[in-house]
């Protein structure tokens, strides 16, 4: 079964491109911000049982820890605690689910983010990473592997073909 990493920032959540670091580190900022569409694809995914998804983050400073956790109580209730991962400052993704999983990533191993460096420091360990443009982001194409806008693009990635979304 695959496993499939959402990224919460940027992707499940919307990103403030006027954000500073004083926001981030400001107590309710990320409880305030607004789930995208992606939300709704990745409760019908974990309904559906068609791959192991887990949602994983960075936190800047420790409020935002426990507001990312409780965003997704709130807009992802099936995801269970196992499968939250909510990491400080300065790691890296892939490096801390091998650790966490005792696995090395494979191609089952799908990262869906919107910031290059983890989608590249994913691929670097073996993951297949796509990256989520939302608007903001992917102008400067740094990033080769797949760039996917649209759900429909990327349920049909991430199924198999099995279609589970339809816009």
């Amino acid at each position: 079964m695959k496993r499939v990493y959402f990224d919460q920032d940027g992707v499940l959540a919307e990103y403030k491109v006027e954000s500073t670091d004083v926001d981030y580190a400001r107590e309710g900022y990320y409880s305030e911000l607004k789930p995208t569409k992606v939300v709704e694809y990745v409760n019908s995914l974990i309904k559906a049982n068609i791959a192991e998804v887990y949602v994983i983050t960075i936190y800047y400073k420790k409020p935002a820890f426990k507001e990312k956790d409780e965003w997704m109580s709130r807009y992802l209730p099936s995801l269970d605690s196992k499968h939250r991962i909510i990491l400080p400052w300065g790691s890296s993704k892939p490096l801390e689910v091998e650790k966490i999983t005792g696995c090395r990533l494979s191609s089952n191993d799908i990262l869906v983010d919107d910031h290059t460096p983890n989608c590249l420091d994913w691929q670097s360990f073996g993951g297949m990473a796509i990256k989520w443009i939302n608007g903001i982001n992917g102008n400067r194409n740094r990033f080769n592997g797949l760039r996917i806008d649209n759900l429909n693009e990327l349920d049909s990635i991430i199924t198999g073909g099995k279609l589970l979304w339809k816009t």
